[in-house]
């Protein structure tokens, strides 16, 4: 945990660093220290006491096996908000996110489009100039078939 409030601290320039953010910035970055399918969360653990039942799925969880409302969840937390800037946006990469393809499926660059429109409308997070760019908001929220 301390790394973690030095991280924030010191190389964020966080004020006021709270145990739940230090906790959540744990889970983020160290997945080790949350729980899996075969090893539950340790009830006693700085992390859990910290971050409850919600925050361990939040903070952990999402990569695992997210749903709908867990993505809502994740997206509106405040803390990943603080996060979005300093630290998310400029590590979503071309890289990043096309390194197993080596290029965007053009089958799907309406659903790209969708993202950023989400992303700026619903979550209120600006996407990084380079995805923007190539894949600019769809005008009007798409209807489900």
């Amino acid at each position: 945990m301390a790394k973690g409030h030095e991280y924030l601290s010191v190389h964020l320039g966080f004020d006021q660093v709270t145990e739940h953010e230090i906790a959540a910035i744990v889970l983020l970055l160290y997945h080790a220290f949350g729980p899996s399918k075969s090893k539950p969360m340790d009830e006693s653990s700085p992390i859990f006491i910290a971050l409850q039942n919600e925050g361990v799925k939040r903070y952990k969880c999402i990569f695992d096996n997210n749903n709908k409302q867990m993505v809502t969840d994740f997206f509106q937390d405040d803390f990943i908000k603080k996060l979005w800037e300093p630290v998310i946006r400029p590590n979503i990469t071309f890289k990043h996110c096309f390194e197993k393809t080596e290029s965007p499926n053009p089958d799907i660059e309406l659903t790209y489009r969708e993202i950023s429109r989400i992303m700026k409308d619903d979550f209120n997070l600006e996407m990084p100039e380079w995805w923007t760019d190539r894949f600019p908001a769809t005008p009007f929220k798409l209807s489900k078939k």
